[in-house]
């Protein structure tokens, strides 16, 4: 679960609302920096997350010549519920395809085998005049694309309707410009616990998209005690799994087997003294005997 804060660059383009937030456990801080400073962009705070109630509608038309065995694509900021129309009109006689992607892992799919209908969230072949329709199911980044696996160039009228679904801002409790200078937010009780991220409908400076960097700072107490605790508890597993079973274990009608083995032995050895004495005693008696003859004889 660390591994989803740290850095990141992204690109924003017209109309996007881009909910930031992060566990207050985890994370300390979150610094949000306009790269080029480019104006537009503004940084709500909030206290809690706001309502993703708002609708933003805005087209965007094309008329691109897509060449032999390549593709032409754009990517929008979408939030859940947000619904794009794509009208297309080709010549009778040529024919593309239209994908949608979810996130810049399945556009690379798709890139690396575009004929593969799995590799995308949406895969359309499409000739003549038409319309396809798409809806977000999650907030993310999404790539529209135009691909061509036929050999001749074809040229293609292409209009995208944006349905865009936006988090409301008079809730917040403040915001702060992008212009010139970085935000920052501060996910604790003292500081609002989510940032909204914006850009303005219309292109500033001729430019309609943003290039941004967020970047979180986390609470390295809380890593501490988690890989603390984690350490104990394996350590305390491990001692339970290896602790040697004691004397300390067995029942009083239990005896241990080196216990009985020691009792038989000193048994043989008090066995050994007897016999020794004994034999010791019998070895007395000869002496005995002669002692008694020679004092006959001399008696005789």
């Amino acid at each position: 679960m660390f591994d989803a804060y740290g850095s990141k660059k992204m690109e924003v383009g017209l109309n996007s609302s881009y909910l930031l937030k992060a566990n207050e456990q985890l994370v300390e801080s979150i610094l949000v920096r306009n790269i080029d400073q480019v104006p537009g962009l503004r940084l709500y705070l909030f206290e809690n997350k706001p309502l993703l109630n708002k609708t933003k509608e805005w087209t965007a038309e094309h008329n691109v010549m897509v060449s032999g065995n390549h593709h032409k694509e754009w990517a929008f900021w979408l939030n859940q519920r947000s619904e794009v129309n794509m009208v297309y009109k080709l010549p009778s006689t040529s024919s593309l395809f239209i994908i949608v992607a979810k996130g810049t892992a399945q556009f690379s799919n798709w890139v690396s085998d575009p004929s593969n209908p799995d590799s995308c969230s949406l895969w359309r072949p499409v000739s003549g005049h038409g319309t396809v329709s798409f809806q977000a199911v999650s907030d993310n980044d999404y790539y529209f694309g135009l691909g061509n696996l036929n050999e001749e160039s074809v040229e293609i009228k292409f209009c995208m309707e944006i349905k865009s679904k936006t988090y409301e801002t008079e809730t917040a409790n403040s915001w702060c410009p992008l212009d010139v200078k970085s935000c920052k937010i501060l996910p604790s009780l003292r500081g609002s616990k989510v940032g909204l991220l914006t850009t303005p409908d219309k292109p500033q400076d001729g430019v309609d998209f943003w290039k941004v960097e967020v970047s979180y700072r986390t609470r390295w107490q809380t890593y501490l005690i988690f890989d603390g605790t984690l350490l104990f508890a394996v350590l305390f597993i491990l001692y339970f799994i290896c602790k040697p079973k004691g004397l300390s274990n067995l029942s009083p009608e239990e005896t241990p087997l080196n216990s009985q083995q020691d009792a038989h032995t000193r048994s043989q050895e008090a066995n050994i003294d007897s016999n020794s004495v004994q034999h010791f005693a019998n070895e007395g008696e000869p002496r005995s005997w002669i002692d008694e003859r020679t004092q006959f004889m001399e008696t005789w």
